[in-house]
């Protein structure tokens, strides 16, 4: 009675029951027009008879008042979910829609998302990935995601670390931190990673195939987002594809790409994406893709505008370009596991290390680009639903030195310090330290540096050209940059430019000084060409003669000049960016050669008036560049009394080795350590470990690890020497280890080729390292006396015996055996180290540094006569070019001799004298 009484009191206050549907795991997903369709999935854990009911009014949980209902259309059991997807289409634009999901047992809370516009309204993306198993900074992201509230999310991949069905249920069950307190709900659009299966991305998201790449245009062709596989071919169907699809998408405004592996990676332990590069780089940018977001590396990094490019001077197959170039930013880190920035370019724009997404705004006019540092995701307020562009209070906005927001337009975003501008590079080392333009200050070393003003010498070597009617003027006493009642091309020459063979050029600009003040016109943007001339000639008043004539490929933008306010001025609004590539790319040719000509073609767009050579100051090439270097090897002096067996490496640089001393080598190269699996000679080059020497407890295998420009003579006495290795993952098996060594004068670095460690020629002797202690979990990161090798100073020796070794030579040892201990390699965090400790005593009296101070070459430079006197009787000298090949050869020599020159052509040479058995190497000038 009781009972009754008290459902019947319920009854009269208003409380009605409603049972729960059993359904979790829920998310949206956009893979076709995100305007008018969205796909709404879920995981049912039980019941039957699902179907969504939905509507543009909100009707709460009673699913008999929405207006439309629909059923599932796909449903698969996978990752220990079953999943179910509903796809609507159909949809209002810009709209609100409210729905429940109901089931035999009940309905679900109301959730709510809105649909995209289809106008050009201003639009938000989140862009990122990465996630895997950190969960707390995963959590925080999503959270974030509820708070801001985008059109959608775009993510990257490697969801999870292990794809495995409980790391994916993990992930759903964090998804559910995007949904907002009020239900909405914000779609995803995903793209597969390297920890997801082939399959995974297809059945978890309904991707439109289990290939995984589409695309999507929002907007009334405001931006079409492209979301790519790089875990497949990237050549093939999928090339073919994109291809096709750009070329159709030719009237949009923006276009956008995302994907996993990165190009080029900003972290040191990843190896270059170069498949991607090779099949997308150039498609990007001839089709005005703007903006890449890629994932991966666990940091961060977003680079100026680039452009692909083989020229002298790229970084990696890029080179800026502020107007037409594709920003690459993101490299994940939405929650896994952080890697240091440690591979910046001399396009990065900034980089970082930590957990964060990309917040990305679109509009006719620009895309703005924001890096958000996710860590305090509780402490940030809630945005708004009606204006998610007015950013919330406390959000954490990634502030470097080149700015917080990148814009990319059709007009420059560089607030960094004008080019030349003075600084501090913080290196006592080098000097004329400037920003270049991007934010960098940049000195150049102090070795050998030659600084060149080449001012331009004749009236003819400064012209101007009509476009209309190709009219030539060879006398004007200024240059119009460019306008001068019409738009016209503007040449200047600089003749006898003396730039050596096989210098290396490191900075070249023209300087400009204003004739004039007061008609200018803004903006002023130029375009700055070479003559692709190996022997340019003075202008002439030929019609079109500058127009006629080839340009090299590089090019550089002059962009937003500053205005020319003053008369004679002539400082750095009036300097161009650095020319240098346009420059190397003319003395590069076969028949260029020192004194030869260089001119430049600039063209535009609006007016800025030069002095010319026939006004009151000609236009100045600035060269700075260094000679060449003597060969690697080169005997030398570092003017240290202490040293031994100074020698020259190569990069201008002499160094000599103490008598006694300990020597530490690191691997510095992907490919200088490397596995082999002994059963079929597979080769891996580029793993971030090194199994010492079974892999996952069953394929065997060796583990050659090289060490290169080792600065040690033949003969050295090595008192102890180790390789040093790092934990990488804990192994506690018994373990018995034996090490070999290479015996080559010079060994190589390894390949891909089978069996490229088993195939070299290891010596007599063999170290054993054996019952190695175990390196548990603790020890991860470790390199202490556990991860020692044993002395292995007679594999040093021999390598150092082998005939026709030398100083700054490599050496290659071999590991073989059985058991498991796993260390970092080069690709990962810390490469192994090879440490020597070595005595000279016995081979001072014949260090060739004792001869080298006592021979004489000069004058040097010499033009007809050149004397060399040496303590020494010389049995053989010899002359080679700078490329190396023997000019002349005497044998039988005095100690003093003079040679005739004169014959020799202008350049640097160099005099092998040798003396019993000691060779030295000198340089000399020929002018």
């Amino acid at each position: 009675m009781k009972l009754k009484l008290l459902i019947t009191i319920l009854y009269l206050f208003g409380v009605v029951f409603t049972n729960q549907a059993n359904n979790d795991k829920y998310r949206l997903i956009l893979v076709d027009d995100p305007s008018t369709t969205i796909t709404i999935a879920w995981n049912q854990i039980s019941g039957t008879n699902q179907r969504m009911h939905y509507d543009i009014v909100d009707h709460g949980t009673d699913h008999t008042l929405y207006a439309f209902s629909k059923t599932v259309d796909r449903e698969i059991d996978f990752k220990g979910m079953s999943n179910q997807f509903v796809r609507l289409s159909g949809l209002t634009p810009n709209t609100n829609y409210y729905f429940v999901i109901n089931d035999s047992e009940g309905t679900s809370q109301r959730f709510w998302f809105k649909t995209a516009p289809n106008d050009n309204s201003r639009l938000f993306f989140i862009a990122g990935g990465d996630s895997r198993n950190n969960r707390t900074p995963r959590q925080n992201a999503n959270t974030l995601v509820s708070k801001l509230k985008p059109h959608a999310v775009l993510f990257g991949g490697d969801m999870t670390d292990d794809d495995t069905n409980t790391e994916w249920q993990n992930w759903f069950d964090d998804w559910q931190l995007t949904i907002a307190q009020d239900g909405r709900m914000f779609p995803i659009v995903p793209a597969r990673g390297n920890h997801e299966s082939p399959t995974s991305v297809y059945n978890l998201f309904d991707t439109p195939t289990n290939n995984s790449y589409y695309a999507m245009t929002w907007g009334d062709n405001l931006i079409r987002t492209y979301t790519l596989n790089s875990e497949i071919s990237v050549l093939g169907d999928q090339l073919t594809w994109l291809e096709n699809d750009l070329s159709e998408s030719s009237g949009l405004t923006w276009k956008m790409a995302q994907y996993h592996k990165p190009m080029r990676p900003h972290t040191a332990a990843k190896s270059e994406g170069n498949s991607e590069y090779e099949a997308w780089a150039q498609l990007f940018y001839d089709e005005q893709v703007r903006l890449v977001v890629d994932c991966d590396s666990h940091m961060l990094k977003t680079t100026w505008p680039v452009r692909p490019s083989a020229e002298s001077g790229n970084d990696e197959g890029f080179e800026i370009d502020e107007i037409n170039g594709t920003v690459y930013t993101g490299e994940g880190c939405w929650g896994a596991p952080l890697r240091p920035n440690n591979d910046d370019k001399i396009w990065t724009r900034n980089s970082g290390s930590f957990n964060q997404f990309k917040l990305i705004f679109v509009d006719e006019e620009k895309i703005e680009l924001r890096t958000i540092n996710v860590n305090n995701a509780n402490s940030v307020a809630d945005g708004s639903n009606t204006d998610p562009f007015t950013l919330p209070a406390n959000l954490n906005i990634f502030s470097p030195p080149t700015g917080a927001v990148v814009t990319i337009s059709n007009t420059v975003d560089n607030n960094c310090p004008i080019i030349g501008t003075p600084c501090d590079d913080g290196d006592a080392n080098t000097i004329y330290d400037e920003e270049d333009g991007f934010c960098n200050c940049a000195g150049l070393l102090n070795v050998e540096l030659t600084v060149q003003d080449n001012a331009v010498s004749a009236s003819g070597d400064d012209a101007e050209e009509e476009l209309a009617t190709g009219t030539i003027d060879l006398t004007s006493s200024d240059l119009e940059l460019i306008y001068d009642g019409g738009n016209q091309l503007v040449g200047v020459r600089f003749d006898n430019v003396q730039i050596p063979d096989g210098a290396t050029l490191y900075r070249a600009y023209i300087q400009f000084t204003v004739d004039e003040d007061d008609s200018e016109e803004d903006p002023t943007d130029l375009v700055i060409h070479g003559e692709l001339a190996q022997a340019s000639t003075t202008f002439t008043d030929t019609a079109n003669d500058i127009s006629s004539r080839a340009l090299t490929s590089n090019y550089v933008n002059w962009n937003e000049i500053n205005l020319w306010e003053t008369v004679g001025e002539s400082g750095l609004n009036q300097r161009t960016p650095y020319v240098t590539n346009i420059v190397n790319e003319i003395v590069s040719q076969a028949g260029w050669t020192s004194g030869n000509a260089i001119t430049f073609i600039i063209s535009g767009t609006g007016k800025r008036v030069a002095e010319s050579v026939d006004g009151s100051a000609a236009p100045i090439l600035k060269l700075f560049y260094q000679s060449p270097c003597n060969p690697i090897g080169t005997a030398c002096d570092d003017g240290d009394a202490n040293t031994l067996f100074d020698v020259e490496d190569g990069n201008c640089n002499c160094s000599g080795i103490p008598e006694t001393g300990t020597l530490t080598y690191e691997v510095n190269r992907s490919n200088n350590d490397a596995e082999e699996e002994v059963a079929n000679g597979d080769m891996s080059i580029s793993s971030s470990d090194l199994e010492l020497v079974d892999e996952s407890g069953s394929t065997n295998q060796l583990v050659g690890i090289r060490f290169t420009d080792i600065q040690l003579p033949a003969g050295a006495d090595i008192i102890n020497a180790y390789i040093q290795f790092t934990v990488d993952d804990d192994n506690t098996g018994v373990t018995n280890l034996e090490i070999r060594a290479e015996v080559t004068a010079n060994s190589l670095e390894f390949t891909s080729a089978d069996f490229d460690i088993s195939a070299r020629t290891t010596g007599t002797n063999v170290i054993a390292w054996d019952n190695i202690p175990s390196w548990g979990t603790n020890d991860i990161g470790l390199a202490g006396p556990n991860q020692q090798t044993p002395n292995i100073s007679v594999l040093v020796e021999e390598i150092l015996s082998q005939p026709g070794w030398d100083l700054l030579k490599s050496m290659t040892f071999i590991i073989s055996g059985t058991g498991e201990r796993e260390a970092e390699s080069f690709d990962g965090t810390a490469a192994p180290q090879l440490v020597i400790e070595y005595s000279l005593a016995t081979l001072r009296k014949n260090d060739n540094n004792q001869s080298l101070n006592d021979i004489k070459v000069y004058p040097n430079p010499a033009s007809s006569e050149l004397s060399i006197e040496a303590n020494l009787t010389i049995d053989n000298l010899s002359i080679y070019d700078i490329n190396g090949r023997l000019i002349d050869s005497i044998q039988n020599a005095n100690s003093e001799l003079k040679l005739d020159v004169s014959n020799l052509t202008k350049g640097i040479y160099f005099i092998e004298i040798q003396s019993g058995n000691i060779k030295q190497t000198l340089k000399f000038v020929k002018n």
